[in-house]
Protein backbone atom coordinates (compact mmCIF):
# COMPACT_ATOMS: atom_id res chain seq x y z
CA UNK A 1 0.00 0.00 0.00
CA UNK A 2 1.27 3.58 -0.98
CA UNK A 3 1.77 6.21 1.47
CA UNK A 4 -1.34 8.06 -0.12
CA UNK A 5 -3.42 5.07 -0.16
CA UNK A 6 -2.74 4.44 3.57
CA UNK A 7 -3.25 7.64 4.61
CA UNK A 8 -6.61 7.46 2.80
CA UNK A 9 -7.68 4.70 4.63
CA UNK A 10 -6.43 6.32 8.12
CA UNK A 11 -8.51 9.16 7.33
CA UNK A 12 -11.66 6.76 6.62
CA UNK A 13 -11.07 5.30 9.53
CA UNK A 14 -10.47 8.32 11.46
CA UNK A 15 -13.55 9.66 10.38
CA UNK A 16 -15.62 6.53 11.01
CA UNK A 17 -14.77 6.85 14.64
CA UNK A 18 -15.41 10.67 15.46
CA UNK A 19 -18.62 10.34 14.02
CA UNK A 20 -19.43 7.16 15.67
CA UNK A 21 -18.28 9.14 19.72
CA UNK A 22 -20.32 11.65 17.89
CA UNK A 23 -23.66 9.94 17.60
CA UNK A 24 -23.01 7.91 20.72
CA UNK A 25 -22.75 11.36 22.86
CA UNK A 26 -25.65 13.13 21.08
CA UNK A 27 -27.71 9.99 21.66
CA UNK A 28 -28.72 9.48 18.27
CA UNK A 29 -29.99 12.76 17.73
CA UNK A 30 -30.69 14.23 14.04
CA UNK A 31 -27.79 15.59 11.90
CA UNK A 32 -28.46 18.86 12.50
CA UNK A 33 -28.48 18.85 16.23
CA UNK A 34 -25.32 16.68 16.12
CA UNK A 35 -23.60 19.46 13.96
CA UNK A 36 -25.09 22.02 16.69
CA UNK A 37 -23.46 19.65 19.79
CA UNK A 38 -20.09 19.80 17.58
CA UNK A 39 -20.18 23.32 16.38
CA UNK A 40 -20.54 23.81 20.59
CA UNK A 41 -17.65 21.51 21.73
CA UNK A 42 -15.77 23.27 19.33
CA UNK A 43 -16.36 26.68 20.95
CA UNK A 44 -15.85 25.35 24.38
CA UNK A 45 -11.87 23.83 23.71
CA UNK A 46 -10.21 26.02 21.36
CA UNK A 47 -8.18 28.91 21.59
CA UNK A 48 -8.57 32.45 20.51
CA UNK A 49 -5.98 34.50 19.47
CA UNK A 50 -7.51 37.41 17.64
CA UNK A 51 -5.10 35.95 14.79
CA UNK A 52 -2.39 37.74 16.50
CA UNK A 53 1.23 36.63 15.34
CA UNK A 54 2.98 38.05 17.95
CA UNK A 55 0.70 36.52 20.57
CA UNK A 56 0.94 32.70 18.45
CA UNK A 57 4.54 33.10 18.40
CA UNK A 58 5.13 33.55 21.73
CA UNK A 59 2.99 30.84 22.55
CA UNK A 60 3.91 28.53 20.19
CA UNK A 61 7.64 29.32 21.88
CA UNK A 62 6.79 28.07 25.14
CA UNK A 63 4.97 25.45 24.88
CA UNK A 64 7.73 23.77 22.76
CA UNK A 65 10.13 25.31 25.58
CA UNK A 66 8.19 22.92 28.02
CA UNK A 67 8.92 20.21 25.84
CA UNK A 68 12.71 20.87 25.75
CA UNK A 69 12.60 21.94 22.28
CA UNK A 70 14.49 25.20 20.81
CA UNK A 71 12.92 28.21 18.68
CA UNK A 72 14.92 31.02 17.41
CA UNK A 73 13.76 34.23 15.76
CA UNK A 74 15.29 34.94 12.64
CA UNK A 75 14.39 37.84 10.09
CA UNK A 76 14.94 36.39 6.89
CA UNK A 77 16.64 33.05 5.34
CA UNK A 78 20.20 34.70 5.55
CA UNK A 79 19.62 34.67 9.21
CA UNK A 80 18.60 31.50 9.13
CA UNK A 81 22.00 30.34 7.54
CA UNK A 82 24.26 31.81 9.56
CA UNK A 83 21.94 30.24 12.47
CA UNK A 84 22.24 26.90 10.91
CA UNK A 85 26.03 27.11 10.30
CA UNK A 86 26.18 27.85 13.95
CA UNK A 87 24.39 24.50 14.92
CA UNK A 88 26.58 22.83 12.50
CA UNK A 89 29.95 24.73 14.40
CA UNK A 90 27.94 23.54 17.99
CA UNK A 91 27.46 19.85 16.76
CA UNK A 92 31.00 19.68 15.31
CA UNK A 93 28.98 17.86 12.08
CA UNK A 94 30.21 18.71 8.38
CA UNK A 95 27.46 17.79 6.54
CA UNK A 96 23.96 18.91 6.58
CA UNK A 97 20.76 17.06 4.88
CA UNK A 98 18.22 19.12 3.75
CA UNK A 99 14.91 18.71 1.91
CA UNK A 100 13.65 19.59 -1.61
CA UNK A 101 11.60 22.91 -0.69
CA UNK A 102 12.89 25.99 -2.05
CA UNK A 103 13.43 27.99 1.24
CA UNK A 104 15.65 24.99 1.90
CA UNK A 105 17.20 25.23 -1.24
CA UNK A 106 18.42 28.54 -0.87
CA UNK A 107 19.44 28.40 2.42
CA UNK A 108 21.75 25.60 0.94
CA UNK A 109 23.26 27.75 -1.27
CA UNK A 110 24.40 30.19 0.85
CA UNK A 111 25.85 27.43 3.44
CA UNK A 112 27.65 26.57 0.23
CA UNK A 113 29.26 29.31 -0.76
CA UNK A 114 31.60 29.51 2.11
CA UNK A 115 33.16 25.74 0.86
CA UNK A 116 33.51 23.97 4.51
CA UNK A 117 30.17 22.49 4.76
CA UNK A 118 28.72 19.18 2.68
CA UNK A 119 25.41 19.55 1.67
CA UNK A 120 23.09 16.24 1.09
CA UNK A 121 19.49 16.38 -0.66
CA UNK A 122 17.30 14.01 0.68
CA UNK A 123 15.27 13.66 -3.11
CA UNK A 124 18.76 12.43 -4.70
CA UNK A 125 18.55 9.08 -3.18
CA UNK A 126 15.68 6.84 -3.00
CA UNK A 127 14.40 3.60 -1.01
CA UNK A 128 16.79 2.07 1.38
CA UNK A 129 19.56 3.97 -0.20
CA UNK A 130 17.92 7.27 0.76
CA UNK A 131 17.15 5.77 4.80
CA UNK A 132 20.92 4.68 5.26
CA UNK A 133 22.65 8.21 4.09
CA UNK A 134 19.71 10.30 6.01
CA UNK A 135 20.93 8.00 9.00
CA UNK A 136 24.30 8.83 9.04
CA UNK A 137 23.97 12.59 8.67
CA UNK A 138 23.60 14.49 12.24
CA UNK A 139 22.13 17.68 11.47
CA UNK A 140 19.35 17.91 8.95
CA UNK A 141 17.09 21.43 7.83
CA UNK A 142 13.44 20.99 6.76
CA UNK A 143 10.83 23.05 6.26
CA UNK A 144 7.15 22.54 8.67
CA UNK A 145 3.93 23.18 6.97
CA UNK A 146 2.55 24.53 9.77
CA UNK A 147 3.20 25.38 13.43
CA UNK A 148 0.48 24.45 16.18
CA UNK A 149 0.68 27.10 19.20
CA UNK A 150 -1.40 25.84 21.59
CA UNK A 151 0.55 22.65 21.90
CA UNK A 152 4.11 23.90 20.60
CA UNK A 153 4.03 21.56 17.46
CA UNK A 154 5.21 21.16 14.12
CA UNK A 155 3.46 20.00 11.04
CA UNK A 156 4.66 17.82 8.42
CA UNK A 157 2.87 17.16 5.27
CA UNK A 158 4.25 14.31 3.28
CA UNK A 159 2.96 15.53 -0.15
CA UNK A 160 5.35 18.75 0.24
CA UNK A 161 8.84 16.98 0.56
CA UNK A 162 8.37 12.92 -0.37
CA UNK A 163 10.64 11.92 2.41
CA UNK A 164 10.37 11.76 6.02
CA UNK A 165 13.84 10.62 6.67
CA UNK A 166 15.44 14.01 7.47
CA UNK A 167 12.72 15.09 9.91
CA UNK A 168 13.69 11.77 12.01
CA UNK A 169 16.66 10.14 11.38
CA UNK A 170 19.30 12.99 12.20
CA UNK A 171 20.41 13.69 15.70
CA UNK A 172 19.65 17.72 15.28
CA UNK A 173 16.61 18.57 13.66
CA UNK A 174 16.28 22.09 12.28
CA UNK A 175 13.18 23.51 11.21
CA UNK A 176 12.09 26.23 9.16
CA UNK A 177 9.22 27.51 10.02
CA UNK A 178 7.33 30.86 8.51
CA UNK A 179 5.38 32.37 11.74
CA UNK A 180 2.53 33.24 8.77
CA UNK A 181 2.00 29.67 9.17
CA UNK A 182 1.34 29.40 12.72
CA UNK A 183 -2.26 28.38 13.54
CA UNK A 184 -3.72 28.98 17.09
CA UNK A 185 -4.83 25.08 17.70
CA UNK A 186 -5.52 21.93 15.67
CA UNK A 187 -9.27 22.96 14.79
CA UNK A 188 -7.74 25.62 12.73
CA UNK A 189 -4.70 23.16 11.07
CA UNK A 190 -7.92 21.15 9.89
CA UNK A 191 -10.12 23.83 8.47
CA UNK A 192 -7.10 25.48 6.63
CA UNK A 193 -5.75 22.21 4.79
CA UNK A 194 -7.47 19.86 2.58
CA UNK A 195 -7.95 16.59 3.55
CA UNK A 196 -5.81 15.60 0.85
CA UNK A 197 -2.74 16.83 2.65
CA UNK A 198 -3.80 16.40 5.94
CA UNK A 199 -4.61 12.67 5.62
CA UNK A 200 -0.42 11.96 5.19
CA UNK A 201 1.07 14.43 8.09
CA UNK A 202 2.94 13.97 11.35
CA UNK A 203 3.30 16.17 14.07
CA UNK A 204 6.28 16.68 16.34
CA UNK A 205 6.50 18.60 19.99
CA UNK A 206 10.12 18.39 20.80
CA UNK A 207 13.04 16.04 20.81
CA UNK A 208 12.09 12.16 20.69
CA UNK A 209 11.75 10.52 24.28
CA UNK A 210 10.54 7.58 25.82
CA UNK A 211 10.76 5.86 29.90
CA UNK A 212 9.02 2.76 29.15
CA UNK A 213 11.69 0.68 30.58
CA UNK A 214 12.54 0.79 34.15
CA UNK A 215 11.44 5.22 33.71
CA UNK A 216 15.21 5.65 32.54
CA UNK A 217 14.61 8.79 30.32
CA UNK A 218 16.08 7.85 26.87
CA UNK A 219 16.49 11.28 24.45
CA UNK A 220 16.54 10.21 20.52
CA UNK A 221 14.32 6.94 20.44
CA UNK A 222 12.42 7.05 17.70
CA UNK A 223 13.08 10.35 16.22
CA UNK A 224 15.78 13.83 16.91
CA UNK A 225 17.53 14.12 20.52
CA UNK A 226 17.39 17.81 19.15
CA UNK A 227 14.71 20.06 17.69
CA UNK A 228 15.42 23.69 16.78
CA UNK A 229 12.78 25.70 14.92
CA UNK A 230 13.90 28.69 13.34
CA UNK A 231 10.45 31.11 13.22
CA UNK A 232 11.20 33.34 10.09
CA UNK A 233 9.53 36.81 10.66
Amino acid sequence: MTPEENGTVMSRSRRSVLDALAAAGAGGTEPSALDGKRSGVLRAVRHDFSGNTAVLARRFAAELAAADGETIAVKDLKAAADTVRNILKEEGAPTLALTDEKECRSIGAMLEKSGDIDLWRADTAEGEQRKARAAGIRVSLVKAACGIADIGSVGFFYADSGTSYPHFLSETVIVLLPSEDLLPDQFALFETYPESKTNNMVMVNGPSRTADIEKVLILGAHGPRRLVVLLLD
